[in-house]
């Protein structure tokens, strides 16, 4: 079982609800693909958050696009 410290992954965004938002957009992109990225991870969400706390993953918002 994958282990992702909740203060390592809050660093990388600015709420949870962001972080739920962004990890679950994120395995709807890794499960239409063909061909995952090499991850020690089986699971879609063990990877999603693997690379966003990797900071493999950026995000905007509508407020940075002003």
């Amino acid at each position: 079982m994958a282990f992702f410290p909740i203060e390592d992954l809050m660093s990388k965004v600015d709420s949870r609800y962001r972080l739920a938002i962004i990890v679950s957009k994120r395995v709807r992109q890794l499960n239409e693909q063909a061909k995952r990225p090499a991850s020690k991870y089986t699971k879609l969400t063990n990877i999603a958050l693997e690379e966003i706390s990797q900071g493999k993953v950026a995000y905007t918002t509508p407020e940075d696009k002003k």
